[in-house]
């Protein structure tokens, strides 16, 4: 499901007009209608969107392939923040078969060099 497909059902179920959606939740017409039709909005206005139709703001961040920064622990230097955001975008199972492979080259590594910590 795309957000533009949760949107419209949104709407429906609600009972609602785009036009009362604008109103009440303060994002402009415009806006909700590029949305519709497949953009892809800031994080802040996929929350206040998922706050007016009483919806979990991760779960429609999630539909919207938005990652936020803050969800990547935040020792992590800026290069392995990008990486861990594209990693989040893939599906279950894509992410299971980085993990895997990660987990491959790891114990190789630690292998054939278990005292080496200068990569950390």
């Amino acid at each position: 499901m795309t957000l533009a497909e949760w949107l419209i059902n949104a709407i429906k179920n609600k009972g609602i007009s785009q036009a009362k959606l604008a109103r009440d939740s303060h994002i402009s017409g415009g806006t909700i209608t590029a949305i519709k039709q497949g953009h892809i909005p800031g994080a802040d206005i996929v929350k206040a969107i998922a706050r007016y139709f009483e919806a979990d703001p991760d779960t429609v961040l999630e539909i919207a392939g938005i990652v936020e920064l803050s969800d990547a622990p935040k020792e992590l230097p800026p290069r392995w923040k990008g990486f861990y955001r594209r990693i989040h975008r893939l599906s279950d199972t894509q992410q299971e078969a980085i993990l895997s492979q990660a987990e491959k080259l790891l114990t190789f590594f630690e292998k054939i060099d278990p005292d080496n910590d200068s990569n950390e």
